[in-house]
């Protein structure tokens, strides 16, 4: 004959073994996800820095513009199309919440239209007659 509460104890045994590692799990998961958040927060500041290099890079040329006054070489094609392939990036940036592409986007566009204000600004001094 089976003694039933041989299985009783058994069943409370791997039922209390269950608890310890759901805990353990629960413990595992915040710690895991307290790691994650310091991994994007790192992740975060390297887009940037990034972020921040591309835009300081864009200088010289503001520079050019708007304190030389010389506009030759600049193609207003080309601002276009970066100009579009920036807007995406930051819709980009927009849907997976970077703070990053976001910023760094939206004053890498800021320093093009300065740019490009400025070239038609000097251009359009040249039409004159």
């Amino acid at each position: 004959m089976c003694d039933s509460r041989v299985g009783s104890d058994e069943s409370d045994q791997m039922s209390d073994s269950r608890v310890g590692s759901d805990e353990s799990d629960q413990i595992s998961d915040q710690m895991s996800h307290g790691v994650g958040l310091m991994a994007d927060a790192w992740i975060e500041a390297i887009g940037l820095v990034g972020g921040l290099i591309g835009i300081l890079a864009w200088i010289p040329q503001i520079r050019r513009v708007w304190v030389d006054g010389k506009e030759e070489g600049i193609s207003i094609p080309t601002f276009v199309a970066v100009s579009v392939s920036l807007s995406l990036w930051l819709v980009y940036g927009i849907i997976v919440n970077s703070i990053a592409m976001i910023v760094s986007n939206i004053l890498t566009l800021a320093f093009i239209v300065g740019i490009t204000v400025g070239v038609y600004r000097i251009r359009s001094k040249q039409a004159l007659p």
